[in-house]
């Protein structure tokens, strides 16, 4: 595996980081509050879901780190 791939995948999960971040931080203001109820639930399992999008992209770049570090 390339260590620009790796890169690469470095790169989509700090961005996801950042935007998980930004709607953690939005459903925590008071703009949050006048927000359809609807609309609340499906924010709060977005967020649920790029959190756990990141863990998976996490694991993914610890088991290629892991097998390119043993095939140098």
């Amino acid at each position: 595996m390339e260590d620009n791939f790796i890169d690469r995948l470095k790169v989509e999960v700090a961005e996801l980081q950042d935007k998980a971040s930004k709607l953690r931080t939005f459903i925590g203001s008071d703009a949050f509050k006048n927000v359809a109820h609807i609309q609340k639930r499906l924010l709060s399992m977005q967020l649920s879901t790029m959190h756990a999008y990141i863990g998976i992209l996490e694991l993914r770049l610890e088991d290629l780190e892991e097998n390119n570090t043993k095939t140098n």
